[in-house]
């Protein structure tokens, strides 16, 4: 019964971390230029004229220099609800929220200790720095799970070793 009430608690830091996600980007704070516009009719012409891409943006204005194309395949799924950045945005803070809940495990591990796990989590959760990169519709967004994970998962296969 104990553990089924943490995990209640990952997964409220989790719901109140969207919620903030979610006011800090509606109805219009989301940072939208020009290469914002350009990823959008990049993944609207993979899905739509079935043009599969290998190769990401240019980076800058070097015709040699290549930004990761995963992004593009990232936002695809909220395009799909009919082009608005916002559905983007909340796509971001899905996965930008789940990094408290990655961050919990992280800190569970480094630390063995549950309190401080969910300090850390909390903090993920409400932290400026990272509700910020829910409206910031560019490829470094997605990182803020990833790296978490990446960490753990580097500090799980050392404790093993």
């Amino acid at each position: 019964m104990r553990l089924i009430s943490k995990n209640y608690l990952v997964i409220l830091i989790f719901l109140f971390g969207l919620f903030v996600r979610v006011l800090s980007i509606y109805p219009a704070n989301i940072t939208f230029g020009y290469d914002q516009v350009r990823d959008f009719f990049d993944a609207r012409s993979i899905f739509q004229d079935k043009n599969l891409r290998v190769i990401g943006p240019t980076a800058g204005n070097n015709p040699n220099l290549h930004h990761g194309v995963l992004y593009l395949y990232y936002i695809i799924p909220p395009l799909l609800l009919g082009g608005n950045p916002f559905w983007v945005g909340l796509w971001n803070s899905v996965f930008n929220a789940l990094s408290s809940v990655a961050i919990f495990f992280l800190a569970k591990s480094l630390f063995a200790s549950k309190k401080v796990a969910f300090f850390a989590a909390i903090i993920a959760s409400s932290s400026f720095s990272f509700v910020q990169f829910s409206g910031w519709l560019s490829n470094p967004s997605p990182t803020t799970l990833t790296v978490p994970i990446f960490f753990w998962g580097i500090w799980e296969h050392y404790k093993k070793k």
